[in-house]
């Protein structure tokens, strides 16, 4: 993750927010759309187990 919060401003439902530089994902809130994958310029985050995890490379 960059830093660039595409995923964060794209998301529809606002499941995904900024806090102090890490991304985090409110998953009550998500609808499982994956906008936020469509959007990530860096494959940041990945589908994993029906929820969507930060991938730590």
């Amino acid at each position: 993750c960059t830093g660039c919060m595409a995923c964060v401003l794209n998301c529809p439902t606002r499941a995904i927010s900024m806090v102090y530089g890490n991304i985090l994902i409110n998953y009550s809130r998500c609808i499982e759309c994956y906008t936020c994958i469509e959007v990530c310029n860096f494959d940041a985050l990945e589908v994993y187990n029906l929820n969507l995890k930060r991938r730590f490379e």
